[in-house]
């Protein structure tokens, strides 16, 4: 993995541990689902119009002769899609160096996608495998649930913690920790007027059962509308980030909040479109101005991701598609 892109997911699960206490919304799009580490690398027109199967991303070592060989245990990810163009399964496998060749660290993350008949998202699963144990895992399901008129009325999202087989803690056996929360959708003249929230968690000390009301009055879609822009992310007219900041310092609140005070070791990243509004390069600096690395995007003629590098390392990553 590149140092950028390491930048960039370590900036993403910032925003993620970031955000507000009392739960997350999650859309009904799988394009815009937010995880931490789920990421798309292309549009659902694109898959559509490509007709693709699957999307695939290896690490590859550049020879001297320009030709390139796949480096194993390094970084991959692949989606597989369905004919109308939905991911129905998206893998990413991150590796960690060891000192022994044989031995394999591993940290490996796994969405599940389920729809009905009309095409609505009915299910994501996502699980995580962390080698620090492989026995146990994460397993986080978000159920969505709709009206006649095809709107979203209800949505269950169920967080559990599986423990190694004959876990006991004190004597006493668990299988699983499960926390609950349930979101219910009123709608009026075509808006959500409000979504009730009721929560439980499997820990009594946390005040088990608890529930709220978010009063939205707005469209839809404008549920997911980030209100408010983090700090250090800017954004050009049409939405596009076009810098962000990693911050080097954070700090817990006491609320559940974070806060991000700047610091001269902060990177900040600036990024760079092309004429058809494709990300061509990212460069990295540290607040003081040192220089921290640049990265580049290559695209194929029909305008699907090719290839990310970070430039001058004989590194590349590479994008490679099945079609049906």
């Amino acid at each position: 993995m590149t140092k950028q892109y390491l930048y960039l997911l370590t900036f993403i699960c910032m925003l993620t541990t970031c955000k507000i206490s009392f739960g997350q919304i999650y859309n009904p799009d799988p394009y815009k689902l937010d995880f931490p580490i789920l990421k798309i690398e292309a549009s659902k027109q694109e898959v559509i119009k490509n007709k693709i199967k699957k999307i695939t991303s290896k690490e590859y070592e550049i020879k001297k002769d320009k030709s390139k060989k796949e480096i194993p245990k390094t970084d991959f990810c692949f989606i597989d899609f369905n004919k109308a163009g939905n991911p129905v399964h998206y893998r990413y496998k991150s590796y960690s160096p060891t000192n022994n060749p044989k031995d394999e660290i591993s940290d490996t993350y796994d969405y599940y996608f389920e729809y009905d008949s009309l095409g609505n998202l009915i299910h994501v699963q996502e699980n995580r495998i962390e080698f620090t144990s492989p026995e146990a895992h994460d397993e986080n399901d978000i159920y969505y649930y709709y009206d006649k008129e095809n709107k979203l009325i209800n949505q269950t999202v169920s967080n559990k913690y599986i423990y190694t087989k004959g876990f006991k803690y004190r004597g006493t056996s668990y299988k699983n920790d499960t926390s609950i929360i349930k979101y219910t959708f009123n709608y009026g003249q075509n808006k959500v007027e409000n979504v009730i929230i009721w929560r439980n968690d499997p820990d009594k000390w946390r005040n088990a059962k608890k529930s709220d009301t978010l009063v939205f009055n707005c469209s839809f879609d404008s549920i997911f509308i980030e209100k408010n822009i983090q700090k250090g992310i800017k954004k050009d007219s049409l939405g596009r980030i076009i810098e962000t900041t990693i911050y080097a310092i954070h700090a817990l609140l006491m609320d559940g909040g974070c806060i991000s005070p700047d610091s001269p070791k902060d990177i900040i990243i600036k990024f760079t479109y092309n004429n058809n509004g494709k990300l061509i390069k990212s460069e990295s600096k540290t607040r003081k101005g040192d220089f921290e690395g640049r990265q580049l995007w290559t695209y194929y003629d029909n305008g699907l991701l090719q290839s990310r590098q970070e430039e001058d390392s004989k590194q590349i990553t590479i994008y490679e598609y099945e079609f049906y």
